[in-house]
């Protein structure tokens, strides 16, 4: 009877306010129409192996390319502590407004669209097929309760009942809000956010992490948060996220 009732609620406020692209404002069932995620710009091969960056063809051998063993200069020099990291785009155009949308002006209803394309890049990308449990990477509490919620734990619960996949938001936690990123380089990156997480749960699983978030830069955020689960016993972790910045 209540899912009844909430069905034709929400029927009665897409007639009343239908449904538009959160990008364009199109008329779009899923807040995201074809033609803004069709323009969204993809990040294009070479990619490095590790953290998933774009690499330029001139920087890289024909023979690394066809052996898929290509590893960017920051990844040679300090290896991250997760196995392998993707991104669906580069963090820019329709893309960039989508997450804006979601993080920003609290449209929340697009959330499951955008967990949409993370599953594209878990079915295109066999490097994070091993993965089975779903890691939205935490905010510190207090900006959280600035912001009302964690935009990564909005697209890893979309993201999960898409996919199957388990979600468990209880294992890492925020204990340190570090001074913004912005402006710091790769090494300042890690150094800031050291020891910024910790393992919350007791019954940290054994099986393959995959964590979750909306836009990587330098992979600082992916890389602390899995050296924070494998130093507490996590046998591997994976990572992905929307876009490439």
């Amino acid at each position: 009877m209540l899912s009844w009732m909430r069905q034709l609620g929400e029927g009665l406020v897409d007639l009343v306010f239908p449904p538009v692209c959160v990008v364009c404002r199109a008329p779009s069932p899923c807040f995201l129409c074809d033609d803004c995620t069709a323009a969204m710009p993809r990040l294009q091969p070479p990619l490095c192996s590790r953290c998933g960056q774009g690499m330029e063809m001139m920087a890289v051998s024909s023979d690394e390319t066809f052996a898929g063993r290509v590893t960017c200069r920051r990844c040679r020099d300090a290896a991250p502590a997760f196995a392998a990291c993707r991104a669906f785009g580069l963090y820019d155009g329709p893309l960039r407004q989508a997450i804006a949308a979601l993080k920003y002006e609290r449209l929340y209803t697009v959330a499951p669209a955008l967990a949409a394309i993370l599953a594209r890049v878990l079915a295109e990308e066999p490097v994070l097929r091993p993965a089975r449990i779903l890691v939205p990477v935490p905010l510190h509490p207090r900006r959280e309760r600035w912001r009302g919620f964690n935009q990564s734990v909005l697209l890893a619960r979309s993201l999960a009942e898409r996919t199957g996949l388990e979600l468990r938001c209880d294992l890492l936690v925020k204990v340190r809000d570090a001074k913004p990123q912005v402006g710091l380089s790769a090494a300042q990156r890690r150094e800031n956010l050291r020891e910024a997480f910790r393992v919350a749960a007791t019954d940290l699983p054994r099986a393959p992490l995959l964590l979750v978030d909306d836009v990587t830069t330098t992979g600082s955020t992916f890389h602390e948060c899995a050296r924070t689960l494998r130093e507490a016993g996590a046998a591997s972790v994976y990572a992905i996220a929307l876009a490439h910045d």
